[in-house]
């Protein structure tokens, strides 16, 4: 125990090569049965500190964390200490950010608890919630340094609601499969309310100091060396984001400009520099979500007039501090202002200019005069040359939109999330509803945001038709699943995208090939269909609204997933519960032709002959078990009818053949009850024997064969049984009486195999 103590202890010490090295020695010592698992697993301190190591990383290091894991798992004390200590919380959230070779760990590991019963959680947010920011997603030294980072399943928070798509799998903790909300909303809309909601902000002075700090992080943006555009990058995120209003950076846009053209880089390097400035953007598109509900919001700012100036097309705040105040600075969205009734007194700082009031501020602004500490060519300059709300997403939108089909799954990561952010900033800042109504009026601002939508719509189908297309080149395992995985999160943001912005009736102003032949694709992809259902059924009205003639058509691919589905439940029934087994086999088999599954088959007839061999042999069951194997045997599908025919005669090998000639019990003969029916044997004769098919033919010789053979290896009660139904058969087995085949000659001698019991008892009789 010892020695177990010094172990667990090392597995968090300071040094990350002891760290390795101690976790590789336990694991070996584990898997070579050379120490005691449940001494290993009761140790107080052991799950605590697998749970720091899998944070502390190396991050190399969590595949052998979670092998370790699965072994002390394995008793219900610790699974049950484990939970306590928030690890299940943590596996879960660490599934969503792990790579793609670590995600299968972490859920041989979630299968442990799979007597838990299935949680779907859709957490619905109200439209003005601050969006967490409290992930910190981007780490110099941990994630965009690091190979094996991860494109999650699919994980955003928006303004109504946070969606986090796993792969499904029963009996395990399942987390919501990119759900949205599909009620319409119970008012219609105002048809007087504008398409573009908000536009841009008021104006926000600094003070010179605050401009030159953004003059020089601008210019170590457009340096060509990678280290300092990283480091800016990070300066940038991590602290100028924390002290200047989110909106500053729209209207001085060159600090913006710059970093759009990190994400263009180009070269094999170039994802050092994009990761990092992915994640600058999603920090400043999360600030700029909490400004736009704070402003359309009345609730999280001060009451009082609304006044709407020159410079903001959208809801300009009140003569109060919102204006000014960095929702960024605290948790707390309104910890960046303090008002004073009496004095309208401002909190000062984050990059605030210190002096003149709101009130002066906005006066000016209204009055379109220049302020006081502001140059006067930089606010006329930069106001009339600042991004709007839509720009800022149509940029985002354009860059990043190639990210997510990239080889690196941390930028898969993070231009995912960078991407959801902006659909959740755009749809506070728009009515979808009269959106496409006015993209022809010339309006600039709507003109902007209806092409980009556009654009972003046609860049992702496009993308899905190459995944499509190219999902059987993939040479591993590995591979098929992260083009999987991709594809089907691009499917899933597609979905959210229409559902948002796209109404069934404006669906004709975007559709053209790329857009007409993904849709094709998806609603033909059963795997789709069977994980996503919801997502499905609200991509098809699409396809009807364009291509009616094509969408009736999916009802056959419908068709065929709901046979994988029944199927797949036949399979999972226990073949000791006869009257679920009877009945899924029944399903099961009327959609056989669609999957054509030799193992659904096998398992039918086995099945079938179990229930008789464990004394569910009652007449009324026996002969509905029958019925259901003359489904097989007579079914249309040649494919389905020789795997029918084809474990008939495996049954009849592994029970009365010569492999069983050693059993002296003959205590496999039952089984074969099943078969002993004049409806099947006549099945076999003039089905069997007559079918189109050669193979079949050929079966069913062997199997009349095998039962004719099998009489020595029968108990009594079994030959009885075969004896009855022979005497029935008997008429219909003679044309097979030929003595130049095997089973002419068995046939042949089957009269006497009957009758020759009865004349021993005549004789007996007569001579008594």
């Amino acid at each position: 125990m010892t020695d177990i103590g010094e172990y667990v202890k090392k597995l968090v010490h300071p040094i990350a090569e002891i760290r390795e090295r101690t976790l590789s020695t336990v694991l070996q010592k584990v898997e070579c049965n050379l120490v005691n698992i449940s001494k290993l697993s009761q140790h107080p301190n052991l799950l605590q500190n697998l749970l720091k190591l899998l944070d502390l990383g190396p991050h190399t290091l969590r595949v052998q964390v979670l092998k370790l894991l699965h072994y002390v798992l394995e008793f219900e004390d610790v699974r049950q200490r484990f939970d306590s200590l928030g690890g299940l919380q943590y596996l879960q959230t660490l599934k969503i950010v792990a790579s793609l070779e670590v995600v299968p760990h972490i859920n041989s590991v979630l299968q442990k608890f799979n007597h838990h019963s299935v949680r779907r959680e859709i957490i619905h947010e109200p439209d003005c919630n601050r969006v967490s920011n409290e992930i910190n997603l981007y780490d110099a030294d941990r994630v965009f340094d690091e190979e094996n980072s991860t494109l999650p399943s699919l994980y955003y928070s928006s303004d109504t609601e946070q969606i986090s798509v796993t792969r499904k799998k029963e009996n395990t903790i399942i987390e919501d499969s990119c759900a949205y909300d599909e009620s319409e909303p119970d008012v219609e809309a105002n048809p007087d309310e504008p398409p573009v909601t908000f536009k841009t902000f008021p104006w926000q002075a600094l003070t010179n100091s605050d401009r030159r700090v953004l003059d020089s992080t601008t210019q170590s943006l457009l340096s060509h060396d990678e280290s300092l555009v990283v480091a800016s990058l990070h300066f940038l995120d991590t602290v100028v984001l924390k002290d200047f209003p989110a909106e500053v950076m729209l209207q001085r846009p060159a600090v913006l400009r710059a970093i759009y053209g990190c994400i263009e880089e180009g070269g094999d390097d170039a994802w050092r520099v994009q990761g990092p400035a992915c994640a600058c953007l999603l920090s400043l598109t999360q600030l700029l979500n909490d400004r736009v509900a704070q402003f359309k919001d009345p609730h999280l700012s001060p009451s009082g007039q609304q006044t709407v100036t020159p410079t903001s097309s959208g809801i300009a705040t009140p003569s109060t501090d919102i204006t000014r105040g960095s929702c960024c600075s605290s948790s707390d969205s309104r910890d960046g202002f303090v008002l004073d009734a009496r004095n309208n007194i401002r909190r000062l700082g984050d990059g605030q200019d210190r002096s003149g009031s709101v009130t002066g501020l906005v006066h000016g602004l209204s009055a379109t005069s220049i302020h006081e500490d502001d140059d006067g060519d930089e606010f006329i300059l930069l106001g009339m040359h600042q991004l709007t709300i839509g720009g800022h997403c149509s940029h985002v939108f354009r860059v990043s939109c190639p990210l997510l089909v990239s080889n690196r799954p941390s930028l898969q990561t993070v231009s995912m999330r960078l991407m959801l952010s902006c659909i959740s900033l755009l749809d506070k800042s728009v009515n979808s509803r009269t959106l496409w109504n006015h993209g022809d009026d010339g309006d600039e601002a709507i003109m902007e945001i209806v092409g980009s939508l556009r654009r972003l719509i046609r860049n992702i189908c496009a993308m899905i038709i190459i995944k499509y297309e190219t999902q059987k080149l993939y040479k591993t395992t590995i591979e098929a699943e992260e083009a999987l995985l991709t594809n089907q999160c691009l499917l899933l943001l597609l979905c959210k995208i229409l559902h948002l912005f796209v109404p069934l009736e404006a669906f004709n102003q975007i559709i053209d090939r790329d857009v007409s032949a993904s849709l094709i694709l998806a609603l033909c992809d059963g795997g789709f269909y069977l994980e996503y259902r919801k997502e499905y059924d609200f991509l098809h009205p699409y396809v009807s609204k364009v291509m009616p003639d094509i969408a009736a058509q999916m009802k056959c691919i419908l068709y065929a997933a709901d046979a994988l589905k029944i199927t797949a439940a036949f399979l999972q029934t226990s073949s000791a519960r006869l009257e679920e087994f009877l009945k899924f086999g029944e399903k099961a088999l009327s959609v056989a032709s669609i999957h054509q599954s030799s193992v659904f088959v096998e398992k039918l007839v086995r099945g079938l002959a179990k229930q008789v061999s464990i004394g569910n042999s009652e007449i009324n069951l026996l002969e509905e078990m029958r019925k259901l194997l003359l489904q097989v045997l007579h079914h249309p599908d040649v494919t389905v009818r020789l795997c029918g025919y084809t474990s008939v005669l495996r049954l009849i090998e592994d029970n009365i053949g010569m492999s069983q000639a050693a059993n002296t019990s003959q205590s496999r003969s039952p089984r074969i009850l099943l078969l002993l029916s004049p409806s099947v044997i006549c099945c076999f004769v003039y089905s069997g024997l007559t079918d189109d098919n050669n193979k079949v033919r050929n079966l069913s010789q062997n199997i009349l064969l095998g039962l004719l053979r099998g009489r020595l290896l029968m108990n009594k009660s079994i030959w009885m049984a075969a004896a009855e139904c022979w005497r029935h058969t008997l008429i219909h087995l003679q044309c097979l009486a030929e003595s130049v085949t095997s089973l002419g000659r068995a046939v042949g001698n089957l009269h006497e195999e009957l009758y020759k019991e009865d004349r021993v008892q005549n004789i007996e009789r007569v001579s008594e």
